[in-house]
């Protein structure tokens, strides 16, 4: 019999980018490494940002153009095959099951990791390293194995408990690759490439023996207890009025039902992640058909109800198939994420040049400070999550709401920054701000049935990926060309492009409280 482990999907994580995010310190600093021997420029000369006359050699200048042009075509390689087969794979999910689909990114990083460091040992060509990175993306690489985590989660657990899990989930995520990434730093000054590489390595395999362990959990207490409408149309307020007002103990969340069905076939797993689709056939077309029906039709998927597992006088979760204003809610959600991942990975890009520039002034030991700080509380997500909802009673979209405004003061706050002490309270504002991805994933998750989680949130890993090559970009050209006008002028342009999804978000949150009130107002007239 196969131990089965609640939070195996978060061990996965948390394993799986311990290599993930060194991966790609070890390539950086490799390829420096390699550049700088070739042009006879072996070591990183310290270069004072903040003095008046700066002179750096013409050397230097050929080493940063040559090791930036690298480093791009690296991570264009990586990225552009990530945003495709992230997507399909997600998508995949929902037919060849959740525990099969994350293991294509999971050895995909062994793979990728072991490869990089032959790459390293035998000293090949940098133009492997592309190589390398290319073949990596086609496993789906980051970008999937959060978003198949997230839709195992979701079609496990119920929708009151997702933002705490989802958050839970990108806390493995940054606690695993940021923790193993300080190590892998002085580890790398200490003993060079080789060795750190074949750790990194290791971590991702040890993320392979929990693979097996991925199985539902809390089944049976999810089938013997009814979905209470009332709790469902907080979490969910797009059902028909007509099924809030039905017997509570005949209304049953479908995917429970199945579950419940089989729980003793001797297989713990739910096959092909509930659905009864037998062609698992890879199929692209296909899949990114599937994807684009999501997010263009108000009708709901669910193969458990089609399938006839749901006795005809209980009613579906899903409102006869069609889940009113989905549509709208859906796209603002995705525009949502896209236009915040957006500014906060085009602010990532400038931030360390911000900060040892004038007038800030930071020392390597602030800069190492102020990245320990904002990984550092990630891990107070969850307390945070549980402290606004059982304390202050906030909904998942008013605790969204606050966390996109959060990371908007943030980022103006950095744009007036003289030195520390704005800089390290604009940080501090993390320990809000970080929910907003978790949560955003939680709220599309809420929108489609279990048979389409991995389809609906495909379309959310190829956004990840895409941004990562092109936000930078931007940035990185907005930042030096507006200098003239105030060395923290980025910032207020990060500012204003996280002005789209808080108008975004706050135009759910209105309807569903108008919604709300009329729906009291009329039980009590």
């Amino acid at each position: 019999m196969t131990f089965k482990f609640p939070f195996a999907v978060e061990a996965i994580i948390f394993f799986t980018c311990s290599c993930n995010y060194s991966y790609e310190t070890i390539q950086y600093e490799y390829i420096y490494q390699v550049v700088s021997e070739q042009h006879n420029y072996t070591a990183n000369s310290s270069v004072e940002y903040c003095t008046v006359n700066q002179s750096t050699s013409a050397r230097e200048h050929i080493v940063a153009d040559e090791v930036s042009r690298w480093s791009m075509y690296a991570n264009v390689a990586y990225y552009l095959t990530c945003a495709l087969f992230s997507v399909l794979i997600t998508s995949w999910s929902d037919k060849i099951g959740r525990k099969i689909a994350i293991a294509f990114p999971v050895f995909g990083t062994v793979i990728a990791s072991a490869a990089q460091t032959v790459i390293i040992i035998y000293r090949f060509p940098l133009y492997w390293i592309v190589v390398v990175n290319l073949i990596y993306g086609t496993s789906g690489a980051y970008g999937a194995l959060l978003n198949i985590g997230a839709a195992y989660l979701s079609d496990n657990i119920d929708a009151e408990h997702r933002d705490r899990r989802f958050t839970i989930l990108d806390v493995a995520a940054s606690l695993g690759g940021g923790a193993i990434q300080i190590a892998t730093g002085y580890w790398i000054d200490s003993g060079g490439f080789i060795s750190s590489s074949f750790f990194i390595t290791g971590c991702a395999m040890i993320a392979i023996i929990f693979i097996p362990m991925m199985s539902p959990f809390n089944r049976r207490k999810r089938h013997e207890e009814p979905v209470n409408t009332e709790t469902h149309s907080e979490t969910d307020p797009l059902l028909p009025r007509s099924q809030n007002e039905t017997d509570k103990d005949e209304f049953f969340d479908c995917s429970s039902k199945f579950l419940a069905a089989n729980a003793d076939d001797g297989n713990t797993e739910v096959k092909n992640s509930l659905t009864n689709d037998k062609n698992t056939k890879f199929d692209f077309f296909s899949q990114i058909k599937v994807v684009w029906k999501i997010y263009t039709t108000r009708q709901i998927v669910c193969n458990i109800c089609q399938s006839g597992q749901v006795s005809q006088r209980q009613i579906c979760f899903h409102g006869d198939n069609v889940r009113r204003e989905r549509l709208w809610r859906i796209w603002f959600f995705v525009v949502s994420y896209a236009m915040y991942m957006f500014a906060v990975n085009g602010g990532e890009s400038f931030r360390t040049m911000f900060f040892v520039s004038f007038p800030v002034c930071f020392t390597p030991g602030l800069v190492g400070l102020q990245n320990g700080l904002e990984n550092g509380l990630v891990a107070l997500d969850p307390i945070v999550l549980y402290l606004c909802k059982s304390l202050l009673h906030l909904s998942s979209q008013t605790i969204l709401l606050t966390a996109i405004f959060t990371r908007l003061s943030s980022a103006l706050m950095m744009s007036f920054a003289e030195g520390p002490p704005l800089v390290f309270a604009a940080t501090s504002f993390g320990i809000i701000f970080n929910l907003s991805t978790p949560i955003i994933r939680s709220q599309i998750s809420l929108l489609v049935s279990s048979s389409e989680q991995g389809s609906a949130l495909a379309l959310v890993s190829g956004i990840e990926s895409l941004f990562n090559i092109f936000s930078p970009i931007v940035f990185l050209h907005i930042y030096p060309a507006t200098l003239y006008i105030s060395h923290g002028f980025a910032w207020i342009i990060e500012t204003l492009i996280l002005c789209i999804p808080l108008v975004l978000l706050m135009t759910i949150w209105i309807v569903d409280k108008r919604r709300v009130n009329t729906e009291h107002s009329s039980s009590v007239g």
